[in-house]
């Protein structure tokens, strides 16, 4: 859907493509066997919970160490074939897989900091750096915008284009691809979570991209997702831990003996050493807050990217209140907000947290989400505690996030829980801490009853993929309850009914209002 137009279009222009959309089955639109009772134990019994969900992403860690070893040496040697030639590598994504690809940029900027190699990584995500921190609808389906932001950063034919998708038919990265294998002289790189087969056989732009003779397809799949449909926990991990390791090992002796696998089996240990109990006591108390209506503000430097990928990804999934920004309130203020207390000003810490200047989209008004004057907006400096309690008017409660001597420590209400990082590099740390903060804020979700079983009620339906995803989940829970739907009529008031709804309202539980009763 494009910026600004008008509900009656959008409905029109979704219905005629809804074929596009039609994903369900999917692996990473699917949930796993293991978190069926995720909801109960999330209330009932929050380690089992969190167990189930860990379970998750070592079966993940497993699959892509045993079965997928050889796709990632692959993409390693195109890596290093680049760097020895004097390219560049770029990373695109959308959504999670954008927010991963910035995370790589920033972790080696800061790995090579003053050295020629520094400027050698570049990332972008659908929307420009805003949407790192505030999700910016119509994007995603899109492929020309896609194109747009890949030639606004300079790709040339020596360059290598790496094009993340967890479900491999996101309309935006399947066209920053395709301009990237016009463009360049060498092979580029398409990464997703499902096998190749079913995506060539059920989604037709999938398949063009992946018959594309100068596009080296890396099927990934691991399994159905924790979460059905949140791609930003196992499949993001796994995007990111592939894409991460072949950047960094690519001239690396150690990494280069290790292994893939042997660098996955440190990453697993790491994950099953995360105390849960103490983890438990940290999700049960953060959901306590959010009950009470107060507050959060995590405090990070280190980790801040990471940090930031998980707090901003709760918005989209659970159709919560995306960040505050002080130039356009909101009706609902976000329950977190993410502050790096050694910035003393907003600009100094959007620059820390990419480890460079920002970049945003100055195409035209119709876009001002994506505009460097919106961003100015964004206050995530050491003032944000005091903005945050003006704003909201409720207590706000501290959670930091620091690195320490072989660990990661987080602190919160006089209390403190340890990740071990001993044995780990600087990627593995960002991965273990970005799977650990995503188990704990999808418990704290099911807490807060967010999701039934493991089927996202309150998914905020924001592009045609989510649209779809809405649609069917409406459509099941009126099935389980006797009744049939029509598949148009559901997604004509998702659409509809979304326009209504306060940030924070399940459009998948109101349109179940609105139509069943028309079924009497």
């Amino acid at each position: 859907m494009h910026p600004g137009e008008s509900l009656e279009s959008q409905i029109e222009q979704f219905l005629s493509e809804k074929q596009k959309y039609h994903l369900g089955h999917l692996l990473t639109e699917q949930g796993h066997s293991m978190t069926s009772q995720l909801s109960d134990l999330a209330t009932s019994a929050p380690e089992a919970g969190l167990k189930a969900l860990f379970d998750v992403d070592q079966e993940a860690l497993a699959v892509v160490a045993d079965k997928w070893h050889q796709q990632v040496s692959k993409l390693r040697d195109a890596v290093r074939a680049c760097m020895q030639r004097g390219g560049r590598i770029f990373l695109g994504g959308c959504g999670a897989t954008g927010r991963l690809s910035l995370c790589l940029e920033r972790i080696w900027r800061e790995t090579h900091k003053g050295s020629d190699l520094e400027d050698s990584v570049l990332s972008f995500m659908a929307g420009g750096d805003v949407a790192f921190v505030h999700a910016i609808e119509g994007f995603e389906d899109y492929p020309e915008y896609g194109a747009h932001q890949l030639e606004d950063l300079g790709f040339s034919e020596q360059d290598l284009f790496l094009g993340i998708t967890e479900g491999g038919e996101t309309p935006f990265v399947i066209g920053a691809t395709t301009r990237a294998a016009e463009i360049s002289q060498q092979p580029v790189f398409f990464l997703y979570s499902n096998p190749t087969e079913l995506l060539v056989k059920k989604v037709e732009r999938s398949r063009k991209v992946l018959e594309n003779s100068n596009v080296v397809g890396l099927d990934l799949h691991t399994g159905p997702m924790a979460l059905a449909g949140s791609t930003r926990m196992q499949s993001s991990s796994i995007l990111m831990l592939v894409a991460g390791w072949c950047l960094f090992s690519a001239h690396n002796e150690l990494a280069e003996a290790e292994g893939f696998a042997g660098y996955v089996k440190r990453l697993s240990s790491a994950l099953a050493s995360v105390s849960v109990p103490e983890l438990s006591g940290f999700t049960t108390w953060e959901a306590d807050v959010y009950k009470r209506a107060e507050q959060s503000l995590y405090l990070c430097d280190e980790y801040s990217i990471t940090v930031f990928t998980d707090t901003t990804e709760r918005a989209p999934t659970f159709s919560l209140a995306a960040f505050d920004n002080r130039e356009n309130p909101q009706a609902v203020p976000s329950l977190t907000y993410v502050s790096i207390p050694t910035a003393s000003t907003a600009e100094e810490a959007w620059q820390k947290l990419f480890w460079r200047a920002p970049r945003t989209l100055e195409w035209s008004e119709q876009f001002h989400k994506t505009r460097a004057d919106y961003m100015r907006g964004f206050d995530f400096s050491v003032s944000a505690k005091v903005f945050r309690e003006k704003l909201t008017g409720k207590k706000v409660h501290e959670i930091s996030i620091f690195d320490k001597p072989g660990k990661i420590e987080i602190g919160y209400s006089g209390k403190t829980m340890s990740i071990e990082t001993r044995d780990l590099d600087i990627l593995a740390k960002h991965l273990i801490l970005k799977m650990v903060l995503n188990a704990h804020s999808t418990l704290l979700m099911g807490r807060l009853g967010r999701y039934k079983s493991h089927f996202m009620t309150y998914v905020s339906p924001s592009n045609g993929k989510l649209i779809d995803r809405a649609t069917r989940y409406v459509m099941l829970l009126a099935e389980q309850s006797g009744s049939s739907l029509d598949y148009d009529e559901v997604a004509s008031d998702i659409l509809r009914t979304q326009r209504k709804l306060e940030p924070g309202q399940p459009v998948v539980l109101a349109v179940l209002d609105n139509l069943l009763p028309q079924q009497a």
